[in-house]
């Protein structure tokens, strides 16, 4: 089949059919190890959770323009919306930023940069227009029809490099830019204990979520002192339900049993003590200290990550004891952490840690500010993605 020219394709919103197909085409990739019922059914049940709903997720698909609604689409990625928040020199404003995952070309569609072209529309589908360079008509024909218009920044995590860096809104400009990308491993197999557990409180989901908003506000004070130029996603926002939601509906009928345990408060070393009024069930929010996690079985090794952390130094040992204790429950190999802060370098030497850039899923961002933002060209370059997290 020859390659279909550019300023004949366009991204659209799939239809349920479409949905179905391109997950049927993904199952290829991303099954493991699960029968292509078993993964139409998992994501069937992702699609009833709260982060989904509302049109928070989505699916998108390059067509041609004269055939939208056809199954032989070329490309495809999910999206979701989610608030963040934007410090810039005008103050804190909460807006909309979208992640975007499963970006997926069938074999005997591959080469023909298609998967490129996919991402390069979709700054057309997220960003208010007035924020982007003019569009290339001459190379791409017409802007996507379906624009929602309301993102300030769009994120996803690369398996491929610095590949979409090139994948910008016109074919001279800048796509998504890598940010910071360290983890930081500790090996499970090992029966030390770094810190005394008698004081932390254990959070099964349910708690997790009501603990979560605490971490929201703590987030909107903090971040009105920073001084650079930052914007970040809110746990609260589904950020934490979507990575252990993920994990449960996973294991489907596996023999595996689901944990019981995603996360642990700690009181913060300044304060042991937690309020009366609210032992039991929150934290006072001037002293929280806590971790969220999640777990990967495959690839290996499999490993316990942390996917939210609030803590400092002093209250991270207790911490990552707790994190290592359940993973020897779960039966995991390692405790992961993606961006420690430079102040817990120390801690992470006494405790047996080791900090590397990974080499795969590189986070990376494309910034397309907000009203109120300087219009610079170097404005993506400068601005922090504050939580970087799993």
């Amino acid at each position: 089949m020859a390659p279909i020219p550019l300023n004949q394709l366009t991204i659209k919103q799939a239809t349920p059919s479409q949905i179905e197909f391109s997950r049927r085409l993904t199952w290829m990739e991303w099954n493991r190890g699960r029968s292509v019922e078993e993964y139409l059914s998992y994501s069937a049940k992702l699609d009833e959770c709260s982060f989904s709903i509302s049109s928070r997720y989505l699916t998108w698909v390059l067509v041609p323009r004269d055939e939208p609604d056809t199954l032989d689409f070329l490309s495809s990625c999910e999206t979701y919306r989610r608030n963040i928040l934007i410090k810039h020199e005008s103050g804190v404003k909460e807006t909309a930023g979208y992640g975007i995952a499963s970006v997926f070309t069938r074999p005997d569609f591959r080469g023909n940069g298609y998967a490129s072209h996919m991402m390069r529309l979709l700054h057309w589908a997220f960003a208010p227009h007035e924020l982007l360079p003019r569009f290339p008509h001459e190379v791409w024909g017409t802007p996507p029809s379906q624009n929602l218009g309301d993102a300030a920044v769009s994120v996803l995590y690369s398996d491929v490099g610095g590949f979409y860096e090139r994948c910008g809104p016109t074919p001279e400009t800048t796509g998504w830019i890598s940010a910071e990308r360290k983890s930081t491993v500790w090996p499970v197999n090992r029966e030390d204990v770094l810190s005394q557990l008698a004081q932390v409180r254990w959070l099964d989901e349910p708690s997790l979520m009501r603990l979560l908003p605490q971490d929201d506000r703590l987030i909107a004070s903090d971040i009105v002192f920073k001084k650079e130029p930052r914007f970040t996603f809110l746990p609260g926002d589904s950020q934490v339900e979507f990575q252990t939601k993920r994990y449960l509906l996973s294991l489907g009928d596996t023999e595996l049993e689901s944990p019981k345990v995603f996360g642990v408060s700690v009181p913060e070393a300044s304060s042991r003590a937690l309020d009366p009024k609210l032992a039991g069930e929150e934290e006072q929010e001037s002293t929280l200290a806590y971790a969220a996690w999640t777990f990967e079985l495959k690839p290996q090794p499999s490993r316990l990550i942390i996917c939210r952390l609030r803590a400092t130094p002093e209250s991270f040992p207790t911490i990552l004891s707790a994190a290592l204790s359940e993973a020897r429950k779960v039966g995991v190999e390692i405790v992961e952490v993606w961006n420690l802060p430079g102040e817990f370098e120390k801690v992470v030497e006494q405790t047996g840690g080791k900090t590397f850039e990974r080499e795969d899923h590189w986070p990376c961002m494309a910034w397309y500010g907000s009203n109120e933002t300087p219009n610079s060209v170097d404005w993506k370059r400068i601005i922090k993605w504050d939580n970087n997290e799993k």
